[in-house]
């Protein structure tokens, strides 16, 4: 029996040669003279691939942030420190008006030490269908924020890795499937899938749903390597509404029903936990340089981060490409223990 994997593969190669067929030979081309492969020897590979052509189609972009920060966390632990948070450098190749490239290098101090590669795909589009392969992040969240800390719905919900996204837009409407493998083994296997729905249905309104077949495959690691109990699917949504110069973003995620609580019970009360987390931010810009915003946030059954939290923050376009903020965040944690997090950040962007 073909895996529902390899199904969704099977129907992309399908869609491709539907929207993306391959180029017909002109009269009297003969078609052994076409190079199926960009190199067949060590010394092709090595060449540079014609460089002067590759510099009208590549574009390059880039961002480096160093921020301090004190947090005073009795959880955690006290730590102040600076550092050079985070590099990026992205590298895009328009190949031809429906097939793109994109590479993007991330460095992140204690967490991707060299740097690493975070996203890698292809992506094949025409008359509003599209279909991405490679590395990169699945449709399971949105994560809109206004202050420099990531907000807890991303600590939980972002997922990444070798995928193959389905998506299409037309008009209010954008629709995204994806399939990639898991990192959990469990009794169907570790193929996983996602897929989110956005919509437009009035000027300044945004919003949407997204879902994920298998919560404990996002980035947080919620389980070990295998379940012992039933798969746990995780379902979220969102929402933005811009008026003038006020915006207010609304967003949550989490599981749909609790785990076994043999695959997870991290306050050992012996239900299960049900993972789940929320941000609501309110921002107001009186002009393009200076933005202020007012955050509150929370989560349930995710016990490394707080069960609330709260705070205000500042940014300012400093320079084109430059912008300096300032935040400060205060919370409490489900089992006990308070944080406050002060953080100060310069950011550039070229």
């Amino acid at each position: 029996m073909m895996s529902g994997f390899c199904k969704v593969i099977l129907f992309a190669c399908v869609i491709s040669g539907i929207f993306f067929p391959l180029p017909a030979f002109s009269d009297g081309e003969d078609p052994r003279e076409q190079k199926t492969e960009l190199y067949h020897t060590l010394e092709e590979k090595k060449a540079p691939p014609m460089l002067t052509g590759l510099l009208e189609i590549i574009s390059f972009g880039g961002l480096v942030e160093a921020a301090w920060s004190s947090d005073n966390n009795d959880r955690m632990g006290d730590a102040t420190e600076f550092s050079l948070s985070t590099v990026e450098l992205g590298i895009g190749a328009d190949i031809n008006p429906s097939v793109r490239g994109f590479l993007l290098f991330l460095f992140e101090e204690d967490s991707t030490e060299p740097m690493e590669v975070d996203e890698a795909y292809l992506k094949f589009s025409k008359n509003g269908f599209g279909v991405t392969a490679g590395r990169l992040y699945l449709p399971f969240g949105v994560f809109t924020t206004h202050f420099i800390s990531d907000p807890l719905t991303l600590e939980l919900s972002e997922t990444s890795g070798a995928a193959l996204v389905l998506s299409y837009s037309r008009g209010p409407y954008d629709i995204s499937v994806g399939a990639f493998r898991g990192d959990m083994e469990n009794g169907g296997g570790d193929e996983s899938a996602a897929a989110k729905v956005s919509f437009n249905p009035l000027d300044g309104l945004d919003l949407g749903f997204f879902y994920i077949s298998d919560i404990s495959d996002t980035n947080a690691g919620l389980v070990g390597s295998e379940y012992i109990g039933d798969t746990v699917a995780g379902f979220g949504g969102f929402l933005k509404f811009s008026y003038g110069k006020w915006e207010f973003d609304a967003e949550y995620a989490g599981a749909g029903e609790r785990f076994d609580r043999r695959d997870l019970d991290a306050d050992i009360d012996g239900e299960g936990d049900r993972p789940a987390s929320y941000n609501l931010e309110l921002a107001y810009s009186p002009s393009e340089h200076i933005e202020f915003a007012a955050k509150y946030e929370g989560t349930r059954d995710f016990f490394s981060f707080p069960k609330t939290q709260y705070g205000l923050a500042v940014s300012y376009h400093l320079f084109d490409n430059v912008t300096v903020g300032l935040e400060n965040l205060t919370g409490q944690y489900e089992m006990g223990g308070d944080r406050n997090l002060t953080t100060a950040q310069m950011a550039v962007g070229f």
